[in-house]
């Protein structure tokens, strides 16, 4: 014998909770700047690159963020780059390339947004 189907009724989650779509003002200037930091790294084929242009996380940060400043949307675009990018080179990559590569994108960030910074022998530690 074939079991009933089994039916869900969702609520109208918009109703009960009505959400405003909103964009980062200084999305299109920043996006720009922070695709062009992630690409001076130079860890993309052609191919690739225009994957992760396509995948436009700018805009995902952009929407998440959108009452942001500048800097501080800038800084989110930057933190979100690398985590995106680790799946990918977490395959191509043997373990202490991944850590250096890491530490010194990382870095990048941190000293770009004034945070912290971490020591060049670090980048030789294993991970």
């Amino acid at each position: 014998m074939i079991p009933a189907p089994v039916q869900f009724t969702l609520p109208d989650l918009l109703s009960l909770c009505p959400l405003e779509g909103a964009t980062n003002p200084h999305y299109e200037k920043v996006a720009a700047e922070a695709r062009a930091w992630i690409n001076s790294y130079d860890v993309f084929t052609d191919r690739k690159r225009a994957f992760f242009i396509l995948g436009c996380n700018e805009l995902l940060v952009s929407h998440v963020y959108a009452y942001a400043g500048e800097e501080e949307f800038r800084t989110a675009c930057d933190f979100v780059s690398p985590y995106l990018l680790f799946p990918y080179y977490l395959l191509i990559l043997n373990t202490a390339s991944r850590s250096t590569f890491f530490l010194s994108l990382m870095n990048s960030v941190m000293i770009r947004t004034g945070r912290m910074h971490f020591p060049p022998e670090t980048y030789s530690s294993t991970l």
